[in-house]
């Protein structure tokens, strides 16, 4: 079976896609990427040597935006490129994972008559992917609770996760490796695949305020590339050990670590927090469309497995007292862990189940 994937842009539609590609790869299946042009995650793909196109992309504003006009000009020329990039490579079905990175080549493979698979990663969709779910013959759904923006043809698969995730490793040997001590409380600290200043520049103003002598902390924090210098001049008379890096190739270290977790609420990380079973924070992305992070932190808020708050209600100080307040109550970062089991999921491992699909329409 040959299988083209559409992802990119974010973390969240990438990293479900590379892990379906890998498996595929496992099973001797034939895989090809396509890409937006200069996107970010091509040096994955080319580290992986994992074969892909590239085309045009952007998305359209709600609003009449002037900028709509180039818009249309890109989803067009998008268009004409993976019509001959498809016709061209001849694939068996197009899993596309969403975004509006998935909408050309999506139409592309309508005209062409290839039958598509769209993933769909967060609980509540776009508006481009409830366009592509009427193009798809199968939609594979993270959460049963957007079984209701599709119809008869979704299916819940959940939402395929790094396979190192499925085992993490032991504490001990993990801050041994990174200069931690094992038996103080560990703070990990991220915004997402590409960072996020409002959230570093919160936490940053929250550490300051903590009493290392009456609430010892040690911390993690992934800035992304854009804060990372500034965060750790920031940093440097902190008396609290604090890791500071751009990025991390190695989660299930951290995550393996980490006693409390604070983040963003992007699809993959509810993902992966519900695969670890971590507390955590979660400051939901501001300005996300539809407010779909939102949707997406409370479908753990609600069970008790995180606590969630939007990024206009935390100060420096509220933050720093939530964070004292759980680390030092370790039966209520128990609790939170424990909530995890009342959250539905899938059966079966998500990337089995989606390949299981596209064998299906195959």
């Amino acid at each position: 079976m040959k299988i083209v994937i559409v992802a990119g842009g974010t973390g969240g539609h990438f990293y479900p896609g590379l892990s379906v590609a890998h498996r595929l790869v496992e099973k001797g299946e034939e895989v090809r990427f396509v890409v937006r042009k200069n996107d970010y995650v091509i040096p994955f793909l080319e580290r992986e040597k994992i074969p892909f196109d590239s085309i045009s992309a952007s998305g359209l504003s709600r609003s009449m935006h002037p900028k709509n006009i180039l818009s249309l000009f890109q989803i067009l020329k998008g268009f004409c490129q993976s019509y001959f990039i498809l016709r061209s490579i001849g694939p068996d079905v197009l899993l596309v994972m969403g975004g509006y990175l998935s909408f050309p080549p999506a139409v592309a493979a309508r005209l062409l008559g290839i039958p598509i698979v769209l993933h769909e990663q967060n609980v509540k969709p776009g508006l481009a992917n409830r366009w592509l779910g009427r193009l798809a013959r199968k939609v594979a759904l993270s959460f049963e609770e957007s079984k209701s923006h599709f119809g008869s043809q979704a299916q819940l698969t959940g939402n395929p996760i790094r396979k190192s995730l499925n085992e993490l490793p032991g504490k001990e040997e993990i801050c041994r490796e990174m200069g931690l001590e094992n038996n103080v409380p560990i703070l990990l600290i991220f915004g997402g695949s590409q960072g996020a200043h409002g959230l570093n520049a919160l936490c940053l103003d929250a550490l300051t305020r903590l009493d290392p002598d009456v609430n010892r902390v040690q911390v993690v924090h992934l800035t992304g590339k854009l804060d990372e210098s500034w965060i750790k001049e920031q940093t440097k008379g902190l008396k609290c050990r604090i890791l500071v890096s751009a990025y991390c190739h190695t989660m299930e270290k951290l995550y393996a670590i980490s006693d409390l977790i604070l983040c963003r609420a992007g699809a993959s990380t509810i993902s992966e927090l519900m695969a670890i079973k971590k507390p955590a924070i979660l400051v939901p992305y501001p300005y996300a469309t539809d407010q779909h992070q939102k949707a997406n932190a409370d479908v753990l808020g609600k069970k008790g497995a995180v606590l969630v708050f939007e990024e206009r209600e935390l100060s420096g100080e509220r933050l720093k007292t939530i964070f004292v307040d759980l680390l030092e109550n370790p039966g209520k970062l128990a609790d939170m862990k424990s909530a995890y089991q009342k959250i539905d999921q899938p059966n079966s491992e998500p990337t089995e189940h989606i390949i299981r699909l596209l064998k299906d329409v195959f």
